[in-house]
């Protein structure tokens, strides 16, 4: 049983999936780094995050407030970033002590900086946990779907972050990185 056909016994419509997540290493490390450090880079993050990134995709952060460590992780972070088409642009002044970039326009850069960068991660380290394991399993990344009819009457659209399979077992993840009103 696939995951697909799991959903369709179900009542869902699968509407589309991202199963086709492109192999990149250089993704796959860039999205672990800021799972690993997130209580360092959480403010970079939100430099990047904290208007609507699809409108106003510039930012600016002051990194006098980082160490060392963690400053020079950031410039490195922007610098790989940029190699990678996810900053159409990136600067640091020294002078001002301050990193500023502007983050591409596309989907794939759009997806990554707004929580992709996590969906990824978690998929990284379950394929590693479950190859280690010479498991046989499924991942489908977002997954949009027509739930099933509700009482209203109403065939709702939704995605579903992370489904996994391992054997016929089926396991759902949702991936937030936004805690209530605030990062």
């Amino acid at each position: 049983m696939t995951i697909t056909s799991f959903l369709e016994s179900k009542g869902f419509t699968v509407l589309s999936t991202d199963d086709s997540l492109p192999s990149d290493n250089t993704l796959d490390m860039i999205s672990l780094l800021l799972c690993f450090q997130y209580p360092f880079l959480r403010q970079w993050l939100w430099d990047i995050r904290k208007r609507n990134v699809r409108k106003n995709r510039s930012f600016s952060t002051n990194l006098t407030g980082f160490d060392k460590k963690h400053a020079a992780m950031i410039r490195n972070l922007c610098f790989m970033l940029q190699k990678n088409g996810l900053f159409e642009e990136y600067s640091f002044d020294q002078s001002t002590n301050r990193a500023r970039g502007i983050v591409a326009g596309d989907e794939r850069a759009l997806g990554f900086l707004t929580g992709g960068w996590l969906e990824r991660c978690v998929k990284v380290c379950v394929d590693g946990f479950l190859n280690l394991e010479h498991e046989r399993f499924e991942c489908v990344l977002n997954a949009e779907v027509h739930r099933p009819i509700g009482p209203d009457g109403i065939k709702r659209k939704f995605e579903m972050d992370i489904l996994l399979r391992i054997d016929q077992r089926i396991y759902w993840w949702e991936v937030s990185v936004n805690k209530s009103a605030s990062w």
